[in-house]
C-alpha cells in the first residue's frame, strides 16, 4: 500500500473514532479505529510513521473537537474564516499527539516489514503515556480519552480498579493484538495460529470479566442518608451571559429548587449564576435566608474573584460552611487562552 493511501485510511480511521464516544457510544471502534491504524505502521519509516499518526490526529480530533468552531463564532465573537483557521490550527497542533504515538512505536520497535508483539507493547504503552500527557500540558486537554469510550462497553466492569488510563491500555492491548492476527492472515508465508489464539483468549478474558465486574457492588452505604436534589434549567448558551436574561435565570433556578420539595443538599450546575455571586449580594441573601430557613445547602456554579481580580469558574457552598472549589483543568480558548 502506498504511503499515500496510508495516510488517507489513517485520516478515515481517526475520524471514526469518535463516533465510539457519547452520544453514538458504538465502543467497538475504539478498539478497531487504533487497530486499523496500528495495522498500517510495517514498512514505514521514522517520518512515514510520523505522517502516519499525525494524519489519524487530523481525523480524530477534527472530527472530535469541531465543537471548537462553533464556540469562536458563537460566544467568542470571531468571523467564520478566523474561527476555522484557530481551529485547524489548534487540530493540527493536537494532533502532534498521535504523530508522537507512532514515532515511539517505530523507534523502540524498528523497521520491519510485518507486526510483531513488541509492537503491541509499545503501541499500547506510547499512546496511553501521551494521552496521560495530554491531559496535564498547558493545563490539559483530556477529550476523547479512549478509556471514556468504555463506559457503555464491557470493559467498564474495570473502570473502578485501573481507572480511565487502565481500560484504555486494555483497549489498546485488545487493538494490538486485532492488527497482529490481521497482519499474519495476511501473510499467507507466517502461521497465524499464535495471535490469533492470544486475540481469542484476551477477548473472552477481559470481556467476560469485565461483564462480571461491571455488576460488583463496589460502594455501600454508610450514616444518615443525604438526599440531594439536582437542577438544571437548560439555558440557551446564546442567553446564558446576556445581563438582560439574568434575572429570569436565577428566577429559573429558584423555581425548580421549590419544586424540589425539602432535600438536604441543591446543586446547581457549572456557571448556573452567570455572575460573580458577590455582586449579586441581594441573590446571595436570598440564597443564604433559604438555606437557613429550610435547613438545606447550596451548592451553586458561579464566578468568584480575588483580591488581585483574577476571576474563576467556581463551585460556591451555602451557608459558607459548606466549602468552596475553584475548578483547575480549564479548557484551551474556552476558558482561557493558551500561551497568552
Amino acid at each position: 500500500m502506498s504511503l499515500r493511501l496510508r495516510l488517507l485510511t489513517a485520516l478515515i480511521a481517526g475520524a471514526l473514532l469518535p463516533l465510539a464516544f457519547a452520544p453514538v457510544g458504538f465502543w467497538p471502534l475504539s478498539i478497531l479505529s487504533p487497530a486499523l491504524l496500528l495495522l498500517l505502521l510495517p514498512g514505514l519509516s521514522l517520518r512515514g510513521a510520523i505522517g502516519l499518526g499525525f494524519a489519524y490526529g487530523l481525523g480524530q480530533f477534527g472530527v472530535g473537537v469541531s465543537w471548537l468552531y462553533e464556540s469562536f463564532t458563537l460566544f467568542g465573537g470571531a468571523v467564520a474564516p478566523l474561527a476555522a483557521l484557530i481551529t485547524g490550527l489548534f487540530v493540527a497542533a493536537i494532533s502532534i499527539y498521535p504523530a508522537l504515538t507512532m514515532a515511539l512505536v517505530r523507534l523502540s520497535s524498528g523497521e520491519t516489514e510485518h507486526l510483531l508483539p513488541r509492537h503491541v507493547l509499545a503501541f499500547a504503552g506510547s499512546w496511553i503515556f501521551l494521552e496521560w500527557l495530554r491531559g496535564w500540558v498547558f493545563s490539559g486537554f483530556p477529550w476523547l480519552d479512549l478509556g471514556i469510550a468504555q463506559t457503555a462497553g464491557p470493559l467498564s466492569g474495570f473502570l473502578p480498579i485501573v481507572g480511565e488510563y487502565g481500560v484504555g491500555m486494555i483497549a489498546l492491548v485488545l487493538a494490538g493484538l486485532l492488527a497482529l492476527s490481521a497482519d499474519h492472515l495476511f501473510d499467507s508465508s507466517r502461521k497465524c495460529f499464535k495471535p490469533i489464539s492470544a486475540l481469542i483468549i484476551s477477548l473472552v478474558l477481559f470481556l467476560g470479566v469485565g461483564h462480571f465486574l461491571a455488576k460488583v457492588q463496589w460502594t455501600h452505604p454508610s450514616g444518615k442518608p443525604l438526599s440531594v436534589g439536582l437542577a438544571q434549567a437548560n439555558v440557551p448558551q446564546m442567553q446564558k451571559f446576556d445581563p438582560a436574561f439574568l434575572t429570569k435565570t436565577l428566577q429559573t433556578y429558584v423555581t425548580l429548587t421549590e419544586e424540589m420539595g425539602h432535600v438536604d443538599l441543591v446543586i446547581w450546575p457549572e456557571t448556573a449564576i452567570p455572575d460573580v455571586l458577590d455582586d449579586l449580594d441581594w441573590f446571595k441573601k436570598r440564597l443564604q435566608a433559604r438555606a437557613a430557613q429550610q435547613h438545606q445547602d447550596f451548592l451553586v456554579g458561579t464566578f468568584t474573584q480575588d483580591k488581585s481580580g483574577h476571576y474563576f469558574n467556581s463551585l460556591v457552598g451555602i451557608p459558607e460552611t459548606v466549602g468552596q472549589h475553584s475548578k483547575v483543568h480549564l479548557v484551551p480558548f474556552g476558558e482561557y487562552m493558551p500561551l497568552r
